[in-house]
């Protein structure tokens, strides 16, 4: 229909043209008929609606990605919008505990399938190397291997030791926290896979990307099972512990890689720069635990940086919710 020198849609809004920009932005929905589909591709309280926004910068950028990252991005773009199609005639479009697993108002679990997504990419990652891995231990032990560490940042040997006290402070640290060993070892396990996956697309992309973990892994662990599953006292650390699941901790293994990659274009030697990382670690933590703890009882937490001093308030908020949260699984399932 034409009114007044525009063109209409189905549900007589006019096509915006945003002139400022330059971009052509269509809503699919408002040029569909009424039924499921339209619904579908339509705003909702927990999906944002699909549309057709021409942005000359992203198609300049696309220009300059590889044919597989394209292709990889249509498929898995489609297969998301048949997802949510296929979810439209579930009960999951009216379950309330659905909100709870949502990022950025898309449809429900999309943090829960994203971190399937990341986990299986490092699982994938590990099988493939595993040969090699296999090689490694062997070599820390002393046994006939075929690996060779002597360009490493790190001897195979140190590296398995430290991987070894590393679980052993974690185990006795649960003892003390009174928070069950595994659920700890798992978690942290998650965290680092995580980390791993991240380091191998940083590395196929070659970006400087830091957006790619998702928050909240809590929910995750909700997800296999809750407070029934886990106990309270599980959860509330994964609440608690918030440094372990922020950008900052879980993308240290991309920028080693790249660090270790850096040092080589360069000639520095990685085993120097492996010494460096490591009196480095050692003097920040020392430092920093010192300062960190005198700080707390002298000054006051309310003095240190947001991310400090709002724990007691996060751990206010996460307990009640764990809980609701439970009580609507519960309910629905």
């Amino acid at each position: 229909a034409v009114h007044g020198g525009q063109r209409l849609d189905h549900a007589h809004r006019p096509l915006r043209v945003d002139r400022r920009q330059k971009d052509l932005h269509l809503r699919v929905a408002d040029v569909m008929p009424a039924g499921p589909l339209r619904e579908v591709t339509d705003h909702r309280n927990f999906a944002q609606p699909l549309e057709v926004n021409v942005r000359p910068l992203a198609i300049a950028v696309a220009f300059f990605m590889s044919l597989e990252m394209l292709r990889s991005l249509v498929i898995f773009f489609g297969l998301a919008w048949v997802y949510r199609y296929i979810g439209y005639f579930t009960p999951l479009k009216t379950l309330p505990a659905a909100e709870r697993y949502q990022s950025n108002r898309w449809w429900p679990y999309q943090s829960l399938l994203t971190y399937g997504g990341l986990l299986c990419m490092a699982l994938i990652c590990v099988i493939a190397a595993r040969k090699h891995l296999l090689q490694v231990f062997r070599k820390a032990l002393s046994l006939k291997s075929t690996a060779d560490d002597s360009d490493e940042a790190l001897t195979y040997r140190m590296a398995v030791i430290g991987l070894a006290v590393s679980v052993a402070l974690i185990v006795w640290f649960a003892q003390l926290a009174q928070i069950n060993p595994w659920f700890l070892l798992i978690y942290i396990g998650i965290c680092m896979l995580l980390a791993l996956s991240a380091a191998r697309i940083r590395s196929e992309i070659g970006l400087p990307t830091t957006y790619l973990i998702i928050q909240w892994p809590t929910y995750l662990m909700m997800g296999f099972g809750g407070v029934l599953l886990w106990g309270m006292n599980q959860l509330v650390f994964a609440a608690q512990a918030y440094f372990l699941y922020t950008g900052t901790f879980l993308m240290i293994a991309p920028v080693l890689a790249e660090s270790m990659a850096a040092a080589t274009r360069v000639g520095v030697p990685l085993k120097k720069m492996g010494r460096c990382l490591i009196i480095g670690f050692l003097i920040s933590i020392f430092v920093g635990g010192i300062v960190s703890m005198s700080w707390r009882y002298t000054a006051g937490a309310q003095n240190m940086h947001h991310s400090v001093m709002q724990k007691r308030g996060e751990f206010n908020i996460m307990t009640p919710m764990i809980e609701h949260d439970n009580q609507l699984m519960d309910q629905y399932f």
